[in-house]
């Protein structure tokens, strides 16, 4: 999966200009893909980053993130709304794609 466009995206909502920062593009990189890699693995998402809605839900995600590293504050609400909205729609993906018509434990 590359990340470039992703990561471009995150540094302008973040206003850095420029890519000569590396520690910090390099921070911004392991922080994306540990945000992509938790909404695999922890949420049970399919991340796929040509979908505008998961692209843009993404780089808000890993926005928050940074900005909050400090751990102050909750996960915004718009941000949540988004995320449950990504998990219902996974869920009734795999109910329409369910054969026997019987419901996913």
């Amino acid at each position: 999966m590359d990340t470039t466009e992703l990561m471009q995206t995150i540094r302008f909502r973040l206003n850095i200009n420029t890519s000569n920062f590396e520690p910090l593009n390099k921070e911004l990189e392991i922080l994306a893909l540990a945000t992509i890699e938790e909404l695999t693995i922890i949420n049970g998402l399919d991340i796929d980053l040509s979908s505008p809605m998961i692209y843009s839900f993404v780089a808000d995600y890993v926005v928050f993130k940074h900005s909050n590293s400090d751990n102050k504050i909750v996960m915004p609400r718009h941000l949540q709304f988004r995320l449950h909205n990504l998990i219902i729609k996974k869920i009734t993906k795999e109910v329409e794609n369910n054969d026997d018509g019987s419901t996913i434990s």
